[in-house]
């Protein structure tokens, strides 16, 4: 159910986040800290980079995603925008039917995303939506490659839980996984299809040339001496090597793609409270994880291979979305009200 609560949180949000106006990081000069005082330095010293703005004034946005040249985000309930990187006036992609968007993808020539129970695709220059897919229950992730969708939905309260492939024109549905294990989050690449199981804190992979029309065998990263305890979809990243992701209890860590390999801890949140809260969401270039800590209301970085996190910029209440390309991380911030929110940038070189 933990897994779960996230979606019902970034709801609440919507009402309840608060947030210091993006433009007083670059007339102050640096970032404003709620009582009206200067940002903190970095830990190790240093002063924090202030953030710049690429579109504000916009009704709380969440979930993004980049291409070459633009930013693309959801807007409230009400529609996908774009955005150059280098700042301007957001376009319309698509409206929305009042429904708050989970994931956003770009793929090619077309922005894909998912809702509580559909994913669909729209072209980047815009116009109408397709629906590719309707689940049963609700959505916890997707995943494309060349061909095809691939989908991760859960129902607690009905222990429904399943991952399925699906064409992505449509068509017919081909489950990989109908078992009791919660996926949370869902990748794929060249050769095999993977997703983090909520339930039993592993990650389940199968080989794409062992898919036929009913279920597979997963094979198994991780164990119960070794709980892969994946916070969510914006919260776990895959490369070719090695799986990236933020746990549930404030923790950052890098897991080898290969059986009976240890996972490796890159950062724990220090926290007064009883528990941490989950850190996330998570952004991960060629050299660092980039995240964010709603305890701190900060966002960080620790480089791959482990290391000491930085602080990179703080006063941050209300992040929902996190991207990062070869020469910037991009987020976004809701706000308290309508035309409150932003999308900004930080430097990553």
């Amino acid at each position: 159910m933990r897994r779960l609560l996230s979606f019902v949180a970034l709801t609440v949000s919507l009402a309840a986040c608060t947030l210091l106006s993006p433009l007083d990081y670059l007339q102050n000069g640096g970032p404003v800290a709620p009582d009206g005082g200067d940002a903190e330095a970095g830990d190790d010293g240093g002063s924090e980079i202030p953030p710049a703005v690429v579109a504000d004034k916009l009704d709380f946005p969440g979930a993004m995603a980049l291409d070459d040249t633009d930013v693309y985000f959801a807007s409230s309930t009400t529609a996908l925008l774009a955005v150059p990187k280098q700042g301007g006036t957001p376009r319309t992609v698509t409206s929305l039917t009042s429904v708050i968007v989970k994931q956003l993808t770009v793929d090619g020539d077309l922005v894909w995303y998912a809702n509580d129970k559909t994913v669909s695709s729209v072209p980047k220059a815009g116009g109408t939506p397709t629906v590719v897919y309707t689940a049963a229950v609700p959505i916890q992730g997707f995943a494309l490659d060349a061909t095809s969708l691939y989908v991760g939905e859960a129902d607690d309260e009905s222990s429904v839980y399943a991952v399925t492939r699906i064409a992505k024109a449509g068509g017919q549905k081909t489950i990989l996984d109908d078992g009791t294990a919660l996926p949370s989050a869902i990748g794929v690449d060249d050769a095999n299809v993977f997703w983090a199981d909520g339930t039993n804190l592993v990650i389940l992979q199968v080989a794409k040339s062992a898919i036929g029309d009913g279920g597979v065998e997963a094979g198994t990263i991780g164990n119960e001496n070794d709980p892969i305890d994946v916070g969510g979809q914006d919260s776990f990243v895959a490369e070719a090597n090695a799986f990236f992701y933020a746990d549930t209890t404030g923790g950052i860590s890098r897991h080898l793609r290969q059986p009976g390999v240890l996972g490796q801890v890159l950062y724990t949140e220090e926290t007064d409270q009883t528990a941490a809260t989950a850190l996330g969401p998570i952004a991960v270039d060629a050299a660092n994880v980039w995240f964010y800590s709603p305890d701190k209301k900060s966002i960080l970085s620790v480089n791959k291979t482990g290391g000491d996190a930085k602080p990179i910029a703080s006063k941050l209440v209300g992040l929902r979305g996190m991207a990062v390309d070869a020469t910037a991380l991009y987020f976004t911030i809701q706000g308290t009200d309508p035309q409150t929110g932003s999308v900004l940038k930080l430097p990553t070189k």
